[in-house]
């Protein structure tokens, strides 16, 4: 058998000895809810973040654990509702938003040690929600809306508190979704002086970059929700015009070198959008859906496999899928081995978490190694055989 043969089922074997399959996990709900969905995951993989919803209409934000389950968050003073949309990377910083009335929203920073506490508001907003944490949880980003004003995405730093991002020359909204876990890139969507909207990254030195669009003119739109570690790599959607008057949504990746790459959409479905992405932005994921908004279902992306049905995947892999159908991805661990969102499970809307996730390096190594492996035992058979056939002459 040749030599790199050898090595590679030496490296599967290994790899498989230490691999452990994939898990799904449901999330359950907070005593009294009825609906649960999952916003984030931390970069270690270890907490998730998300609302729960309950009979009269309120929300509570959760942290969900293995070791403490779920955990209701609480509201901020005057407040009746909450949301958890962002995690930190060791998962001890959650932030979203805490409402008292209809219309009337405010930021938050949850931690441990401090409890749940509002981050302000730029001046004159009556709404104000914070969607994504930095890794060291020192940074948030959001938006402010105001009832006769325009809407503005924010940074705000445990140092220098709120600030607002601007928009577009001529433009004026800006909605902030998503921070790189190094605080360097803020990502989201912005308007344009014809009135469209565009995806953008912006920096502290750089400002706002246009992301692209993969439909130009009045069906001009994209949006950036999800970005990389580093900054450098960006998940989200954009419009794709299919030749009239409409345009379908389409899940992107964009990288500066790149550009904005379509990941199409799973079969059955025409419309698809990118909420969730790795660390090293390798992965991408999000939810699939038809003409009607259903069927939605949940995919994974990666260079190597292309848009993949994350259920069907999960089953492939051995993961029992019995009662689930899962419908959104909203977070990826750093490594991309773990992901949650949320979908249906015995026809209760639940979140989920999903763990040891094997990498697309993983798979094509079992894949080479296993090839190598029937090839070996192919040619050791033949050398049976010939050496059974010299005996018998």
């Amino acid at each position: 058998m040749p030599r790199v043969c050898s090595v590679i089922i030496g490296l599967v074997v290994c790899t498989a000895d230490v691999q452990a399959s994939p898990v799904i996990t449901n999330l359950g709900v907070l005593p009294g809810a009825t609906i649960s969905r999952a916003s984030a995951i931390s970069g270690d993989g270890s907490a998730v973040a998300g609302g729960c919803y309950f009979p009269d209409g309120h929300e509570r934000a959760f942290r969900w654990t293995a070791s403490e389950g779920m955990r209701d968050l609480g509201v901020l003073p005057g407040c009746t509702a909450s949301y958890g949309l962002g995690i930190n990377d060791d998962g001890l910083t959650v932030v979203g938003d805490s409402a008292a009335v209809v219309g009337d929203s405010r930021a938050f920073r949850w931690s441990a040690a401090t409890g749940m506490q509002e981050l302000g508001a730029l001046p004159g907003a009556t709404w104000v929600s914070a969607c994504g944490v930095s890794g060291d949880g020192s940074s948030v980003v959001g938006y402010c809306f105001t009832s006769d004003g325009p809407t503005r995405g924010f940074l705000w730093t445990s140092g220098g508190g709120m600030i607002d991002i601007g928009a577009w020359p001529g433009g004026y909204d800006s909605f902030a979704s998503a921070i790189s876990a190094d605080g360097s890139t803020v990502v989201g969507s912005a308007t344009d002086a014809e009135g469209g909207g565009g995806g953008f990254r912006w920096t502290a030195g750089g400002g706002m970059e246009d992301i692209g669009s993969l439909s130009q003119g009045p069906l001009r739109f994209s949006a950036g929700s999800a970005v990389s570690h580093d900054g450098s790599v960006v998940a989200g959607m954009s419009y794709l015009a299919d030749g009239d008057s409409s345009a379908c949504p389409r899940a992107v990746r964009w990288t500066a070198a790149g550009g904005m790459q379509n990941l199409g959409v799973l079969s059955g479905t025409t419309g698809s959008w990118a909420d969730a992405i790795s660390g090293d932005g390798s992965v991408v994921a999000g939810p699939c859906v038809g003409d009607d908004w259903s069927p939605r279902r949940a995919f994974i992306w990666t260079a190597e496999t292309g848009m993949v049905d994350l259920n069907n995947r999960l089953a492939s892999l051995g993961v029992d899928m019995t009662g689930w159908t899962l419908t959104d991805v909203r977070g990826l661990s750093a490594d991309g081995s773990s992901l949650t969102g949320w979908g249906v499970f015995n026809g209760e809307e639940r979140a989920w978490l999903v763990t040891a996730l094997p990498e697309p390096a993983s798979l094509a190594l079992l894949a080479i190694g296993l090839l190598c492996r029937a090839r070996a035992t192919r040619k050791q058979c033949e050398l049976r055989r010939g050496s059974s056939a010299s005996n018998r002459r």
